[in-house]
């Protein structure tokens, strides 16, 4: 039971390492990534808030 808790231990932070790697190797990427993102975000969430003030408003 403890071996194989140490073996997915040992899985997990090989993962966590890959990933880092990726993501060091593409900071702006995903900067740029996530900011785009998060605007798409925001605009669509402002859209849908307006488009219903704009319902209820007719109605």
């Amino acid at each position: 039971m403890l071996k194989v808790a140490a073996v997915a231990n040992e899985e997990d932070s090989a993962r966590t390492t890959k990933q880092s790697d990726f993501f060091s190797a593409l900071p702006l990427t995903s900067v740029l990534f996530e900011s785009v993102h998060l605007s798409i975000g925001f605009i669509t969430h402002f859209l849908i808030f307006k488009t219903l003030l704009l319902i209820v408003k007719l109605h």
